[in-house]
């Protein structure tokens, strides 16, 4: 059975995966009650890390990544999702502590700037 935390970053994954598709996404990025829920899942997937970060245990979620790439694609899901949910302040503190996490990340840099300013 997997975690809550596979769940919400399945969902956020999901979604992001959903609105960068060439075909579906600019329809998709439209819906602002699915591009909240996402950025929703997201933040409950960050939560829930933070959660399992500190009791030491995965319950049974075998993720193989570390935590910082499960945070920084989760964050990035969450900034996505605030910017097609008109949520422009979420997305800043999103794609901030992305760069917090990866400050090389060009993308996160473009976008924060570019979108965000």
């Amino acid at each position: 059975m997997p975690s809550p935390l596979h769940a919400y970053f399945t969902h956020a994954t999901a979604y992001y995966a959903m609105v960068s598709d060439p075909v579906a996404g600019p329809n998709a990025s439209k819906d602002v009650a699915q591009a909240k829920a996402a950025q929703a899942a997201a933040a409950s997937a960050l939560k829930t890390l933070d959660e399992v970060e500190e009791t030491g245990k995965r319950d049974g979620c075998r993720l193989e990544r570390t935590n910082d790439e499960v945070s920084s694609h989760a964050e990035r899901h969450c900034a996505q999702a605030a910017m097609n949910a008109k949520d422009c302040s979420g997305a800043v503190a999103s794609y901030k502590a992305a760069l917090a996490l990866n400050p090389d990340d060009l993308t996160f840099n473009y976008r924060l700037t570019a979108f965000c300013a």
